[in-house]
């Protein structure tokens, strides 16, 4: 079901790793890096471990919640699955996007996440979603954020998230913006 999302961000250049949210990332992320460090590998040199986010959807969003205080991590990624706080938002210090959607149960639970954020984070609501489509119609602001974060386009795409942006507005609602 996620596959087009998955190559989008592909085509971009990110490395993505996909897995049930039931499991850990960090095992994930603990291979992939293994990976990078052997010689012989596909991943040998050339990933850099200095620009490793994560995220997910749903249950997905919840894990990595979870799974917040690990070093590594430099941005996350969060769309439709909130907790209302208490579960590892206040662990973010680092730039935290939340994609949500109109009316959706999981955006109205960001809101007690998104204020335990310390990072730089940035809270945006598609208008026109449901739960199940809410990653594929913030796909627009999920790569904007991703390449303004860890491809150096700061000038390019900061501006999209600030008032009078292309997400603060039009199909985006309660664009919220915080510790710039």
């Amino acid at each position: 079901q996620y596959l087009d999302h998955l190559n989008l961000l592909a085509s971009q250049g990110f490395v993505i790793i996909s897995q049930a949210s039931t499991q850990s990332g960090r095992d994930a992320l603990d291979w992939i890096l293994e990976e990078n460090g052997k010689e012989g590998s596909m991943w040998y040199q050339k990933l850099d471990p200095d620009r490793v986010g994560r995220g997910g959807h749903s249950m997905g969003a919840l894990q990595s919640f979870s799974e917040s205080d690990d070093p590594r991590l430099k941005l996350a990624v969060l769309v439709c699955g909130g907790a209302n706080g208490g579960s590892g938002a206040a662990k973010m210090s680092y730039p935290t996007i939340f994609l949500g959607g109109k009316g959706e149960g999981g955006t109205t639970n960001f809101k007690g996440d998104f204020a335990e954020v310390t990072g730089l984070s940035v809270f945006v609501t598609h208008s026109m979603t449901d739960h199940i489509y809410c990653a594929r119609d913030n796909l627009g602001p999920w790569v904007a954020f991703m390449r303004w974060q860890f491809c150096g386009e700061e000038a390019k795409w900061k501006k999209e998230f600030m008032p009078g942006g292309t997400y603060c507005g039009g199909e985006w609602l309660d664009c919220m913006i915080k510790n710039f």
